[in-house]
């Protein structure tokens, strides 16, 4: 009885932590929408910049860390990682905040895809199964009975969800060969160098609400991607990429109470089976695949905070 307790506690505590972890990421996409006549490419700057500067004392109180190998890999992960966020705000600022999280949250859906084009690693059936049942629901956010409104911005928020796919698969290969810490550090740090250039090329001056907002942003994602690795202490990583769905419920929840946008049936339905197929291919996926949850992957206790 002392053991199953213990295994609840850390469940509840776990589940507690990644709750408030992607509660935050939500509203750092929330403010993303209030930010409309920022350049998309700010916007990536400050979500990876802050980051950035919040994690380089902890780099230089353990200097061996800066010792990165697999630059390359490293590098062209970040190139998909800004092409997947510059993606997500751009289709933000177009399509319904619901819409544009779970078009980027289709990602897991693209991962055993993404496996076995690069790897070729072979997708079990029963995730292909899960595959079937998630691209259906993408089929019925597109609402088909009312004119299938693909356009642009839908395909751009697919490609977001591709994107990340990648960068996901990138870090299963970086795993083992990597320190977790150094891993996460060099994400944050090209993503900001790639993204700098088109920054200052589409600067603009910012009132002290817009840049107040950007830093907001900045660091809820730091923090939020603290809570997830601190979180994953004590719940497995297929537990935890389960919450990233509650990103979309926040969505909903902000596109009704604010803009007074009700998803519709379609969209609902589409929705619920997107988030069961991606939990489904999560959890059939484990074996083979390391998760990651926004940057981060089972992290362990000596590796200290990201």
């Amino acid at each position: 009885m002392i053991w199953v307790g213990g295994i609840m506690n850390r469940l509840l505590r776990g589940s507690a932590i990644f709750l408030f972890a992607f509660t935050v990421i939500s509203f750092v996409y929330l403010i993303s929408r209030f930010l409309p006549n920022v350049h998309v490419s700010v916007k990536v700057l400050f979500f990876f910049g802050i980051p950035t500067l919040a994690s380089l004392p902890i780099m230089l109180r353990q200097p061996a860390l800066f010792r990165g190998t697999n630059y390359p890999l490293l590098f062209g992960r970040s190139v998909f990682a800004v092409l997947a966020y510059g993606l997500t705000f751009l289709v933000i600022s177009k399509l319904s905040l619901v819409d544009a999280t779970l078009l980027q949250n289709t990602a897991p859906l693209w991962i055993p895809l993404v496996a076995l084009a690069w790897s070729g690693e072979r997708v079990p059936l029963k995730v292909v199964l899960g595959l079937i049942v998630g691209f259906l629901g993408v089929f019925l956010i597109l609402n088909p009975l009312s004119g299938f409104r693909f356009n642009i911005w839908i395909a751009a928020g697919l490609a977001s969800g591709v994107f990340y796919a990648i960068v996901i698969h990138a870090l299963k290969v970086l795993a083992g060969r990597l320190h977790p810490v150094t891993a996460t550090f060099y994400y944050f740090l090209f993503c900001t160098l790639m993204v700098l250039p088109f920054a200052i090329a589409n600067w603009q001056p910012l009132d002290l609400r817009s840049l107040g907002l950007l830093v907001l942003a900045g660091l809820g994602y730091f923090v939020g991607l603290e809570s997830v690795a601190y979180g994953m202490r004590y719940v497995s990583s297929a537990i935890a990429s389960s919450f990233c769905y509650v990103a979309i419920l926040w969505a909903a929840i902000f596109d009704w109470v604010i803009w007074k946008q009700v998803p519709t049936i379609e969209t609902a339905l589409g929705a619920v089976l997107v988030i069961a197929s991606g939990i489904s291919v999560v959890i059939f996926s484990r074996r083979s695949h390391p998760v990651e949850v926004h940057g981060v992957t089972n992290p362990t206790p000596e590796s200290g905070n990201l």
